[in-house]
């Protein structure tokens, strides 16, 4: 099964609930880039259902390192002994093909485990019902990669509204995503972000984009839209601002960080201006911790 990354094409922290989770606000669009996972189990295995997993990069991933987490360390680990799965399942082997680097704000982990979690569905194995309880106590990104759709984000991720877009939307739109060898962990981007502001209080808010979005709507919504952590991973960071300020002197659509980043990604609406542009940024960007990665939607 395919296990898609996602690129935040906006990101609003509109306030901050009492238990210290903030309240966000985002376009969550998934692409046709990411991991791939190979289930393999034997139906007429006796016994209780166990499991093992298995991580690895795929040789086409831009970077090769850090070491991944294997069997009990992972996060698919932790969430598959927390579900009453059939013994039919029993000897089931997760393979993990990562193309998504670590701490990369495109959701890797997240994707992975929602990715396995529709695999259970699917199966038959595990209700729709539980696996959304599931995914909501494991992660706050895993909900959508549960059907993962363009949609709008709200709460702390719980809140999925997926989009009625035009179809002109998802032909015509690619990307160009720039995935850095560094890692930027959200913990510590959202503590600096609590100590910038710390008086930010619980907002009520309502979604920007809801139901039907023409071409026009959505191209709006590009030209106003901002992460509004970007600032502060740019602080810690310089060269994300050195790769976004090249961008957006390129005439791209949108150009912005993904989540807590560091991946920074443009957006296009003709193919051929994005492996125009795509080419030229490659000289540019030479000096750069980076590697680039085209994509479309998923």
């Amino acid at each position: 099964m395919f296990s898609p990354a996602k690129l935040n094409l906006g990101l609003s922290v509109v306030g901050r609930r009492a238990d210290g989770y903030h309240l966000l606000e985002s376009l969550f669009w998934p692409v046709n880039w990411g991991d791939e996972i190979t289930f393999d189990y034997k139906p007429d295995a006796p016994g209780k259902s166990s499991f093992h997993i298995k991580y690895e990069w795929d040789i086409s991933a831009p970077f090769l390192e850090p070491a991944l987490f294997q069997e009990d360390s992972t996060l698919i680990s932790q969430v598959l002994r927390s579900l009453e799965l059939p013994t039919d399942l029993a000897g089931l082997d997760i393979r993990v093909k990562k193309k998504i680097p670590i701490g990369s704000g495109l959701g890797g982990i997240s994707s992975n485990v929602g990715t396995v979690l529709r695999f259970l569905v699917e199966k038959g194995a595990l209700p729709q019902k539980q696996a959304c309880i599931s995914a909501l106590k494991s992660g706050a990104d895993i909900p959508f990669f549960l059907d993962p759709r363009p949609s709008w984000i709200s709460g702390i991720g719980e809140e999925i509204y997926p989009l009625d877009l035009s179809p002109e939307i998802k032909k015509r739109l690619c990307f160009i995503l720039f995935c850095f060898s560094f890692s930027i962990p959200t913990p510590f981007l959202f503590a600096e972000f609590r100590t910038v502001f710390p008086q930010l209080e619980t907002a009520s808010h309502s979604r920007s984009l809801t139901g039907y979005v023409s071409t026009d709507s959505f191209l709006e919504f590009l030209s106003s839209t901002q992460n509004d952590l970007e600032f502060l991973a740019v602080r810690h960071f310089p060269v994300i601002g050195t790769l976004l300020e090249l961008l957006r002197k390129s005439g791209v659509l949108y150009a912005g960080l993904s989540g807590t980043g560091p991946t920074c990604f443009a957006v296009f609406d003709d193919y051929e201006k994005r492996d125009k542009i795509a080419k030229d940024l490659v000289k540019k960007i030479r000096d750069l911790p980076c590697r680039s990665v085209l994509a479309d939607s998923y």
